[in-house]
């Protein structure tokens, strides 16, 4: 159960961690994509 609540709590803060580089083109259309 640990690891399971440690593994969404990284997911949660990777995934704004991605779209937050809107100043990249590349990397926006990667994600969106």
């Amino acid at each position: 159960m640990r690891k399971s609540k440690e593994g969404t709590r990284l997911r949660k803060i990777q995934w704004p961690e991605i779209p937050v580089p809107t100043h990249s083109p590349a990397l926006g259309a990667g994600v969106k994509n």
